[in-house]
């Protein structure tokens, strides 16, 4: 057994200040739409009215477009991790093309860590094609790219 196993997380990774506390709370939040307990947003949305949940999903946009997303122009780092599940479509679809393959259909389950990059990379026109110059910030007057479009709770490509 690994010593890991039985740490707490809540015990390694504590809020340290306001912010981080409010930025918890607000990813509840965000997630709260998707849960079977529809009591659990209507007992956070007394915390946060329209506009501030607006702010946070701005909020994590921004973190994700950079993190995951098309970040800054020039750079691929944030998606080159997905150019061997790219590659693999292909293969997989050549496969089936040329009969050496009987494999129906290739299903790949992901969250918005593989998501992301991998439509990132697709460059999808006016979705996921467009990075920000390195002296600009992403915004959303700047620039179309939403997470909850990219990678909503479920999410097929």
């Amino acid at each position: 057994m690994n010593s890991d196993e039985n740490v707490d997380p809540m015990e390694t990774n504590r809020p340290t200040n306001e912010l981080d506390i409010v930025v918890w709370l607000y990813a509840i939040f965000s997630v709260a739409p998707a849960q079977v307990h529809s009591y659990l947003a209507k007992m956070l949305a007394k915390y946060f009215n329209q506009e501030e949940s607006m702010w946070f999903a701005y909020i994590n946009d921004a973190e994700e477009f950079y993190e995951k997303g098309p970040s800054i122009e020039g750079t691929t780092v944030t998606y080159d991790m997905a150019k061997p599940l790219l590659t693999h479509f292909f293969t997989s679809i050549n496969a089936c093309i040329e009969a050496t393959s009987n494999v129906t259909a290739h299903l790949r389950f992901a969250h918005a860590e593989t998501i992301i990059p991998f439509a990132t990379l697709l460059q999808i026109p006016n979705f996921s094609d467009k990075a920000v110059h390195h002296s600009d910030v992403y915004t959303y007057d700047n620039n179309r790219w939403r997470g909850d479009k990219i990678a909503p709770m479920a999410a097929n490509i």
